[in-house]
């Protein structure tokens, strides 16, 4: 994930990750992350969504106004 930010030109200014507690699946890990470029936020998740384990990708754009 780090590697694909930073090959489309996004700066990861903070990081998080989660692992679950439940042992049901040891495997799962939540991973939170802020990037700052000039790239469209929209197509990078739509690239981050496409990677093999990646189960759910959801970002929020900071320059698309708001309703």
């Amino acid at each position: 994930m780090l590697t694909l930010c930073t090959d489309r030109r996004f700066l990861v200014g903070e990081l998080s990750v989660e692992q679950e507690d439940d042992d049901r699946d040891a495997r799962t890990v939540r991973v939170w992350l802020t990037v700052q470029g000039s790239g469209s936020v929209s197509d990078l998740t739509a690239e981050l969504a496409e990677i093999d384990g990646v189960l759910l990708v959801s970002g929020d754009d900071a320059n698309t106004p708001r309703p």
